[in-house]
Formats: C-alpha cells, structure tokens, sequence
C-alpha cells in the first residue's frame, strides 16, 4: 500500500497475514468425507445403470429373436396348411374325402395365416422396442445369434448352493455406503454435544521500512490460540438434530439388511426358475423331435387315406406348440442366465 501527504511526500507499506483455525467438529473434514461416500456410491451407481442397460438391450435383442423363430415356425406351419388342404382337395374330388373336411382344411389354413399374422405383427414391435432404446434406426437386417452357452444347471440335486460371503452385489454396496454416509453425520452430531474446541494459528508480516517488495525488512510474529465454548441454547437445537440423524441410521441399517434378505430371495427364486427352465428345455426338445416324427407320419397316413383330418390336426398341433415352446424355453434359459449375472453383479455377457 502507498499514501501520499501535502507536500508531496509519499510513504509505502507492505502486510501479509495467514489466518486458520480448526475446530473439533470441523465441517471441511466431515464434508470431505462425505463427499468421498458420494463419489464412490456414483461410481457403483454408474456401473449398476450401465449393467442394467446392457441387460435391458440384451433382452430386447433376445425377444426379437424369439419372435423371429416364432415367424418361421408360423411360416412352415403355413406352408404345411397349404399343403394338406391342396391334398385334401384332391383327395375330395376324387370322392375319398367330405365337404367337410375340405372346409376344414380351408379353415386350419386361414387360421395359420392369421396366426402368422399376429407373429409379425409382434415381431415388428419387438424391433421397434429395440431400436428405440438403441436410438438407432431399424434398417431391417437380420440379427444374428449371440455367442451365449446355455446355463449348466444341475438337475439332479435340486438342492440351491448358498450365497457366498464374497458376493457382494453392486446394490448392496450401496445400500451399505448410504449407512457409512448416516453413522458419519451421527458422529458429527454427537460431537456437537462437546464444548466447542477451536484452534486457532495467525501468521502476519509487515514491512518496517518504506520498503514493500523488500520481504528480508519484514517483520513477523505468530499467534496460537486455543478457545472453548458451550451454548445451552445449541443443546436442545443438537439433541433434536441428533434424534434425526440417529432414526436415519437406523432405517439404513434396516434397508441394508432387506436388501440382504432380498438378494437372498431373488437368488434363491432365479437358480430355481433356471433348474425348471433347463428341465423344461430338454423335454421340449424331445417332446419337438418326437412331434415332428409323428407328424410325418400322420401326413403320410392322410394321404392313404388311414386316418382322419381331426386326427392329422391333432398331430400338427402336438409339431407346432412343441416348436413353439422349445423356441420359447430356449431364450428364455439365456436370458435369465443373463439376469442371474445382473443380480449378483457379475459380468453381463462376460464383458459388462
């Protein structure tokens, strides 16, 4: 600084002046580490959201391809309809079949067709669903099947191996964060039912000659100070506060262990739906090889004439819903493999 007085006589001065103290409820500390918990529970919360996403489009990529097979399967059965009602019309004309079963050949094969339809109809939603959580266009190419192994399951013990005690799933860590974040408040609270501690430390320099920029002409000192207070008032206003903070604390603990007891339900529900699913599958996969024979068969004997329509459609009832349910079953196996990877926060697709 510089002043200047009648007579044109001009003085300069320098000061410099450090000043900190610290309390023993000081709010930079807990602040800090609070917003340590924030910036790791972001973190989780960031890869639990990517996780679930890429499941969400993993599923959707799933259903279309579910529907697509259910497309063919309702285009074969189409073509087969076609196919029985040109033979049951001949076999009319010829006097070996009735109006009847001509009608009815007729029927079954408008009902494909409707059927078929209703699968397309469907599968054009899926796509669109897709492609709207990819915020891409649907430029109409065909999916391709993703590299995922069926699960192996065992079905013979159906006994449900336990979590273990190194699971620790995203949503858990979390919850347990949140807790760490509440008891951390709790403590600063607690403290504030102490006397107020401040510490306290001063530095100042000033120059002792007209000489500013000159720091060696400085002249320090230093001040420590320790100061303590109490306010009856901020007892009350405290106690309130730490009544808040100590029921926080104690709905975290309670989240923190639902959320624990949920894990363990949710786990305990998809390894069974997996050991249904996995049964379900291989029979159906017999059931299918066992339905298409038949139908073979039935069509072979249809057209000699040794069996009825009602008993063919019943054949090619049996073919169809068991192509449809092994089609079913089979994405259903990958995705909820899938989701059991989700649950426990273990790579989706072995990369997420």
């Amino acid at each position: 600084s510089s002043s200047t007085s009648k007579g044109d006589i001009t003085s300069k001065s320098g000061k410099l002046s450090i000043y900190k103290s610290l309390s023993l409820n000081e709010p930079t500390v807990f602040n800090l580490k609070q917003s340590m918990y924030d910036n790791k529970s972001a973190s989780l919360n960031f890869d639990q959201a990517q996780k679930q996403f890429v499941f969400d489009i993993l599923a959707a990529y799933l259903d279309v391809l579910s529907a697509t097979k259910e497309v063919d399967i309702q285009k074969a059965n189409v073509a087969l309809q076609e196919r029985i009602f040109t033979d049951t019309q001949i076999q009319y004309q010829q006097g070996r079949k009735s109006a009847f079963d001509l009608n009815q050949a007729d029927i079954n094969r408008i009902n494909s067709k409707i059927t078929l339809q209703n699968s397309l109809n469907n599968l054009s939603n899926l796509r669109q669903d897709l492609f709207t959580l990819l915020l891409i266009k649907d430029d109409g190419y065909p999916f391709s099947e993703p590299d995922i192994s069926l699960p192996v399951v065992d079905t013979v013990n159906t006994t449900i191996a336990p979590l273990g005690d190194q699971v620790n799933p995203l949503m858990i860590r979390m919850q347990d964060i949140q807790l760490k974040k509440d008891n951390l408040s709790l403590s600063q609270q607690k403290i504030n039912f102490l006397p107020t501690l401040t510490a306290a430390y001063s530095y100042d320099a000033a120059s002792i000659q007209n000489k500013p920029f000159d720091f060696s002409a400085y002249e320090d000192s230093y001040t420590i100070s320790l100061t303590a207070s109490y306010s009856l008032w901020n007892l009350f206003r405290h106690g309130e506060d730490y009544h808040r903070y100590k029921n926080s604390v104690k709905l975290s603990e309670l989240e923190l262990q639902d959320a624990k007891v949920q894990l363990k339900a949710d786990y305990e529900k998809t390894m069974r739906n997996l050991q249904y699913m996995n049964s379900s599958y291989q029979l159906q996969v017999r059931k299918k090889g066992q339905a298409a024979e038949n139908l073979r068969i039935a069509e072979e004997k249809y057209r000699l004439g040794l069996i009825s329509l009602l008993d063919l459609d019943q054949a090619q009832v049996d073919d169809l819903n068991a192509k449809l349910s092994a089609n079913s079953d089979y994405y259903s196996l990958l995705k909820t493999k899938e989701q059991l990877n989700l649950l426990l926060s273990d790579k989706i697709l072995g990369k997420w």
